[in-house]
């Protein structure tokens, strides 16, 4: 057994850093910059929940009311209390019937159609929902055939109770029955819980839980309480059919008890565990009960009539056309249906809405609660009478004798309501954006009793505690793992990372468990940690360092050599007492020599460390306190239990004040024994143990024993049968670690003290995993090195996870950071891009790429799909989507779900999230040539993968519910928007042009050849030439085009002006159209005062002869000449003769001042309307129908302008943050070209180059430099391409390192000497066993076999280890200066001394060992140059470095 303690470092001590000066101490990443929630922000929070809770509880108000209201219309009448009898019923319902009466029947009938429609329209939304959430989806199971059984007969209860209270009770008594008695309904609820009380506490081997004693005469207090009070009411208030009103409630309260519920949504999984899944059969039971509810709906009424329990005349009143007739607006009860209609609904939206974004109080339990009492006050007289729609008779209801038995009895039952409802609702806490799933038990609404329902239907803490138990420990005993790739990041970018580290850090406090590991890319060469590594060290001392810690973080590290390179480990720690947070960090230096390098290998490296090493040693909830104080139990304890308890002995516990802290046994003796129970059945791989905190107390030596029913117990023993004895503390907090040698499977855990120092006094911690389920709480966070990031994000995007174990990612909305015009096109296109097509997949089915930057991954996703992610590249396709689009990549493998290796399916895909709730920022490309390279892996990468996605959906090979043809046919019109994009605009700048310059001979046609030729050229140029030529002419070419655009854009803006004109004198045209001659006269003779107007509207003649002309106006005018003989003027001519007179000429002898002005008015009219009508027969050659586009208002291109723009407001607006962005939406479309056409052509063109793009020297005269692509492709058969590294113009600066003066050490022997370096280089390495021969290789190897280091020692201090000195063999390292060879020109030589210290190379320990491709990879492409300094490298020898961080610098 090996453990191992953690010791300090003095306070003198500084680091050896290869920077001119230490850092100041930055000011980042405190207070409110962390991500801290700000006070305005929780006040902003505040009063959106109380607005939100307000419109809620007016939507239950309104909802209650006007069903009240509504009913009111079916009383026989209205001015007396319930005069009608039988003999009245059957004389409204004959022949014979008055028409009053038969008038007021059909309004009755109507209102019970009405009623029926109430009742069937929540059924019809929700059966719609099912179908859409349930119908589809294979993997959503049917509930069993009980369950189905029982959902119909409650579905038909609760049709029958409401059609009773609506169509029987509620019109013939008071209104007031409907307010006090509505929280009747949770007599059965209440009920119900009483019995499982009962039947718990009759299970319950020891009958002394007093805890669950008063559960049960609580649960039955409440249920005499609900009974008596409804029975009461109902005595004293001596109302009719109290029956029915007692036989309705019944059957509500049974049809909604919440146990009913949940026992309609039951299903057997289709594996072998029978545990019930709800959450999944709800929308198929959701399907099966609202049909029932509809069809019961229908008949149930008729039914109720057919057994008298109904007085309404007309049967299958949804059938009938005349009713139909008078459903419109003038019926009296429209307005109330429509407010119910639309309130309840509107209800229960925004109360599913308030419970998923976390305002469930304000915005859902309270005003339910309050729903009841609001209806009553609203229906005091003065308040009533305002409501229009409120029938007057309802406002009647608090006016009688009986006033003070309404009010009592209703306040009763509302008390009843909130303590065994509302008060579990209230309390019972939702996550992020929780799914409807996990919130109500059942699919639906009501409209009548739309309060009483949800409150019911809403899971909580009584009626689902191990729900909310399962959640909290879940939550408690999650464990994150931060993982980050870094390979050239600046300063600032590593200080953003460990900055956000740092708040998340601080955060941790009684909740998840996060620890960060840090993959640093060619982080050490032999040992030696590499200047990039260094910057992160020196970055680290201010950005993590605790300001009360007096000892330097850099002093705090363990370290381990690995297979891989180094490994470094800090345990942060900030703050005290029940304050104190902290977090592993842990810094993996990869050696390129020793793995592959590259992020998806950085990424392979790391999920298999997770998943292979740290998922098996997961701490199980000591001192998280998943393990509840009640399983922790002992044989004794020391005073007070309340301070020395066995539920004291959790990991890090510290008293308050000057208190102690620890489990102390009240006899010390080697029959003491710290019994943990671990709930169900784990794997504990080891233990870590304390002394008491804040006195000299602690066990020096243990044993452990475990067991699975708590009485068979058993020794952990070694190989010979033997109890092993495990080392414990020598000090009271330094926590000692044991990782065990053969794995316990067990539920209970046993320490038992042998040797202790004092008093017997433990705090402990167990590690493991459960054992059925091994990554059920492990999850990783994957970032980017230069990610900013607050706690509450980290945490959102956890929240998401939990809720759906479906999930096997999410994604958050990524913000860039930078600078410049670059940043702007890419903060407009990052914005695009979530608020659109991420939403859209997600909310179509699952999202195609949570990227690496900011994302959490489901361990047990990672591990289904890691087999076939780390495999390599064995075809061009391959290449595209396995090393051009990693986090692509890794996702379509999440969604397809399928193992090649072993050709059968793993299980249904996991389904892909992105929430807009968490955020975090990054820096993204400033430069041209790094933007563009950056895209180059993009698009090839993301269409490659969704070829894939499209190819294995179309081959049958994609079993997954959330990739549907829906979704499938959305990402094909995806694909096809790519393929048109350059086109499209190509024909947006040609149409544009033509808009400024005009058009040339044959329209737009010369311009699109024009522009595509150019295009054209460019691509053939991208063949031919080297990079950095195609990025030059890029960049031309993008200004070029900028310019085109910005013509383009004044062309549309003309075009719009234009079209905007055109459109007003159209309507103001056809405005002047609808005015007739006649009107015209009109209004010519209004403002001349003539009297009255005259109107001329008649059809003409079939020719205009001058009998038909006479015969025109006598038809017209008819016999009395409405124009005073006028027309005898007329009809002296012919119609030709007509036909050759103006109007003024044939009008004259009526104008002047001898004449008529009301004649000449008429004659003028008469005159207009023969010109109009004259040449009716005389065939008119047609012209061509107008086509549907001339038709429009607008030309196609402002519309669909204008129409863009709307969409990007409207989105905008929806997300206020981020509305500025709107903004950057100029940039981008100045670059559409440059975006769509030139990058397009680029990327295709330059798909076989392998490098990064980002971060990395671009060498010229390869492939991953500027090599061409007719170059690389005949020389395929050799290579593909080199992997080489992009020059950082923010590297740090170099520095020499001195060596300390070792004058001061102790010399040893040489024996003594020798000894200590075996046992370093073990406390180092720690057992290394080989891998089993069927692993695959993950660290860069042709040989299949995996490494996984088991370390016995995982905690030791730099001062353990003492500060090595560089031994001799470093001393005999060269400067890269006297390794190039003498022979060469000064020139020559510091040329390539250049290159080699760019890239690190600074001295032979470095340059050993490097190869061909090493050379090629930092620019020396000389063949010649190559092969002298080959030979020169074969001649150095091997190193001996120094695994440890650099202690002084000078």
């Amino acid at each position: 057994m090996a453990s191992s303690e953690e010791g300090g470092a003095p306070s003198s001590y500084e680091p050896t850093l290869t920077v001119n000066a230490k850092p100041s101490k930055s000011e980042n990443g405190r207070g409110k910059t962390v991500g801290e929630t700000g006070l305005h922000l929780k006040l902003l929070k505040l009063v959106l929940s109380i607005l939100l809770g307000l419109v809620v509880l007016a939507s239950f108000a309104l909802s209650h009311l006007s069903a009240i209201s509504l009913v009111r219309y079916l009383r026989l009448n209205v001015t007396s209390e319930d005069n009608a009898t039988s003999k009245d019923n059957v004389t409204r319902c004959k022949d014979n019937a008055t028409d009053v009466e038969l008038e007021r029947e059909l309004e009755r009938n109507v209102t019970a159609l009405m009623l029926v429609y109430v009742l069937m329209i929540p059924y019809g939304v929700s059966l719609l929902r099912s179908l859409w959430n349930g119908a589809f989806q294979d993997s959503v199971p049917w509930p069993h055939l009980k369950a189905i059984a029982l959902g119909a007969v409650l579905s038909i209860c609760e049709v029958t109770g409401l059609c009773l209270l609506t169509l029987r009770v509620m019109p013939s008594v008071t209104p007031a029955l409907s307010v006090v008695l509505s929280n009747g309904i949770l007599f059965v609820p209440i009920l119900s819980q009483t019995a499982k009380q009962i039947t718990v506490l009759w299970k319950q081997e020891k009958k002394r839980h007093c805890r669950r004693i008063s559960r049960l005469v609580t649960c039955v207090f409440w249920v005499l309480a609900c009974g008596g009070l409804v029975g009461v009411w109902c005595y004293f208030r001596k109302q009719k059919y109290v029956v029915e009103t007692v036989v309705s409630l019944l059957l509500l309260s049974t049809a909604w008890a919440p146990k009913l519920q949940e026992f309609q949504t039951e299903c057997l999984r289709k594996s072998k565990s029978s545990k019930p899944d709800h959450a999944n059969s709800r929308w198929k039971a959701g399907i099966l009960n609202n049909l029932v509810k509809l069809v019961s709906a229908l008949l149930i009424p008729d039914l109720l009539k057919y057994v008298r329990l109904t007085d309404i005349c007309s049967t299958w009143v949804w059938i009938k056309p005349n009713l139909y007739a008078h459903f419109t607006i003038d019926h009296p009860a429209m307005v109330s249906f429509i407010v119910n209609v639309t309130a309840s609904f509107t209800g229960y939206i925004l109360a599913w809405t308030a419970c998923a974004i976390r305002m469930g109080f304000f915005g859902f339990a309270l005003p339910a609660f309050l729903s009841t009492l609001v209806t009553g006050i609203i229906f005091v007289k003065p308040i009533c009478s305002t409501m229009s729609f409120v029938h007057p008779d309802t406002c009647l209801m608090f006016m009688s004798e009986d006033f003070a038995w309404d009010v009592g009895v209703g306040l009763g039952l509302l008390l009843v309501q909130f303590f065994t409802t509302t008060w579990f609702v209230m309390r019972s806490p939702t996550i992020v954006m929780e799914r409807e799933a996990q919130l109500f038990w059942l699919p639906g609404y009501n409209s009548v009793f739309p309060a009483q329902w949800m409150l019911l239907s809403r899971k909580n803490r009584n009626t689902k505690g191990e729900d909310f138990t399962t959640r909290k420990k879940t939550k408690q005993n999650t464990h994150v793992y931060i993982c980050t790739t870094m390979y050239h990041e600046s300063e600032r970018e590593m200080d953003q990372l460990l900055t956000s580290l740092r708040a998340l850090a601080e955060s941790q406090v009684g909740e998840r468990t996060f620890e960060s590991h840090i993959f640093f890319d060619g982080g050490c060469r032999q040992g030696q940690p590499s200047q990039w590594a260094l910057q992160l060290f020196s970055v680290m001392e201010r950005t993590l360092q605790d300001e009360n810690d007096p000892e330097d973080i850099l002093q705090q590290c363990t370290r381990y050599k690995t297979p891989y390179g180094l490994q470094l480990q800090w345990n942060l720690h900030y703050g005290s007492g029940d304050t104190a947070s902290g977090m592993m960090f842990t810094v993996h230096l990869k050696d390129n020599v020793l793995v592959k390098n590259k992020k998806r290998w950085s990424q392979v490296m790391y999920m298999s460390y997770i998943l292979d090493y740290a998922a098996y040693f997961h701490p199980l909830g000591m001192a998280s306190r998943v393990i509840a104080d009640t399983d922790i139990l002992a044989t004794s304890t020391y005073g007070d239990a309340a301070s020395h308890g066995p539920h004291q002995a959790r990991l890090n516990a510290v008293g308050t004040g000057s208190r102690t802290c620890g489990w102390t046994a009240g006899d010390s003796d080697i029959h003491q024994r710290l019994q943990i129970y671990l709930g169900e059945d784990m794997v504990v791989t080891g233990v870590v143990t304390q002394g008491k905190h804040g006195c000299e107390e602690w066990v020096t030596e243990y044993n452990l024993s475990y067991s699975q029913d708590g009485k068979s117990w058993e020794y952990y023993k070694d190989s010979d049968g033997k109890p092993v004895v495990l080392e414990g503390n020598v000090d009271s907090d330094t926590p000692v670690q044991h990782i065990l040698d053969t794995r316990i499977r067990a539920a209970y855990i046993s320490f038992n003290p042998v040797n202790w120092n004092d008093r017997i006094s433990m705090r402990v911690e167990l590690l493991g995993y459960c054992a059925t389920d091994l990554d059920r709480d492990s999850y990783i966070l994957a970032t980017d090195a230069d990610i900013k990031f607050s706690p509450q994000s980290a945490k959102a995007l956890m929240e998401i996870m939990s809720t759906d174990p479906n999930v096997g990612a999410v994604c958050a909305r990524t913000h860039p950071l930078g600078s410049g015009p670059l940043v702007w096109y890419q903060i407009f296109d990052y914005a695009v891009g979530h608020w659109f097509q991420k939403v859209a997949n997600s909310i179509l089915g699952t999202v195609l790429c949570c990227p690496g930057c900011f994302s959490v991954y489901r361990c047990k996703a990672v591990r289904d799909t890691l087999a076939t992610y780390a495999s390599t590249v064995s075809k061009g396709e391959e290449f595209l989507t396995k090393d051009m689009g990693e986090d692509r990549w890794l996702c379509t493998l999440m969604v397809r779900m399928m193992d090649p290796c072993i050709s059968y399916w793993v299980e249904k895909g996991w389904r892909l999230e992105y929430t807009a709730v968490s955020e975090d920022s990054t820096y993204c490309p400033e430069e041209f040539d790094e933007f563009f390279n950056q895209r180059r892996r993009w698009i090839p990468s993301t269409i490659a993968n969704q070829l894939e996605l499209i190819r294995k959906w179309g081959g049958g090979q994609i079993k997954s519910d959330y990739v549907s043809k829906f979704f499938i046919m959305y990402q094909g019109f995806l694909l096809f928007s790519s393929m048109i994009g350059p086109s499209t605009v190509i024909l947006i700048m040609a149409a544009g042009l033509e808009l400024v310059v005009g058009s040339v001979g044959g329209g737009i046609v010369p311009t699109v050849v024009v522009f595509s030729m150019i295009f054209l050229g460019y691509g053939a140029l991208c063949l031919y030439t080297k990079q950095s030529t195609q990025l030059k002419w890029a960049k031309v070419l993008t200004l070029v085009f900028m310019v085109v655009m910005v013509m383009v854009l004044i062309g549309q803006a003309r075009e719009m002006v234009v079209a905007f004109q055109r459109l007003n004198d159209r309507l103001t045209q056809e405005s002047a159209n609808h005015i007739t001659d006649a009107e015209k006269s009109c209004l010519d003779c209004l403002t001349t005062g003539c009297g009255d107007c005259k109107t001329l509207t008649c059809d003409g003649p079939l020719n205009w002869s001058k009998n038909n002309v006479s015969t025109w106006l006598m038809e017209c005018f008819g016999p009395d000449d409405q124009f005073d003989n006028v027309s005898g003027h007329i009809t002296q001519y012919s119609g030709f003769q007509l036909s050759l007179f103006d109007e003024q000429t044939l009008c004259v002898e009526f104008a002047g001042q001898g004449g008529n002005p009301a004649k000449e008015r008429d004659c003028k009219l008469i005159f207009r309307e023969f010109v109009k009508l004259k040449d009716e027969n005389v065939p008119i050659t047609s012209t061509p129908p107008t086509t549907i586009l001339e038709q429009l208002p607008l030309p196609v291109s402002v519309i669909y302008f204008l129409s863009l723009a709307a969409l990007y407001l409207l989105t905008a607006l929806l997300h206020p943050s981020e509305f500025l962005k709107l903004l950057y939406g100029f940039v981008y479309l100045l670059s559409l070209p440059s975006g769509y056409i030139l990058m397009t052509i680029y990327s295709v063109c330059n798909m076989t180059d392998r490098s990064w793009g980002t971060r990395e020297i671009k060498v010229p005269g390869m492939a991953a430099g500027g090599k061409s692509i007719m170059e690389v492709m005949s020389n395929l058969c050799r290579t593909m391409c080199s992997c080489c590294r992009r020059e950082d113009s923010k590297q740090p600066e170099l520095e020499e390192i001195s060596i300390d003066d070792i004058d001061d050490l102790q010399t040893e022997d040489e024996e003594s000497e020798s000894e200590y370096q075996q046992s370093e280089t073990q406390s180092f390495l720690g057992n290394v066993k080989p891998a089993p021969a069927n692993k695959s290789s993950l660290w860069g190897g042709s040989v299949k076999g995996s490494i996984r280091g088991h370390r016995s020692h995982l905690h030791r201090t730099l001062r353990e280890h003492r500060f090595l000195i560089r031994s001799a063999s470093t001393q005999s390292q060269h400067d890269v200066n006297d390794f190039l060879p003498s022979q060469w020109q000064d020139e020559l030589r510091q040329k390539y001394e250049k290159k080699f210290r760019e890239h690190g190379y600074e001295n032979t320990s470095f340059i050993f060992g490097m190869t061909n491709k090493d050379l090629e990879a930092i620019g020396i492409t000389n063949k010649y140059h190559q092969d002298v300094l080959m030979k020169e490298i074969k001649k150095l020898p091997e190193s001996e470095l120094d695994d440890t961080v650099p202690v002084t610098f000078h």
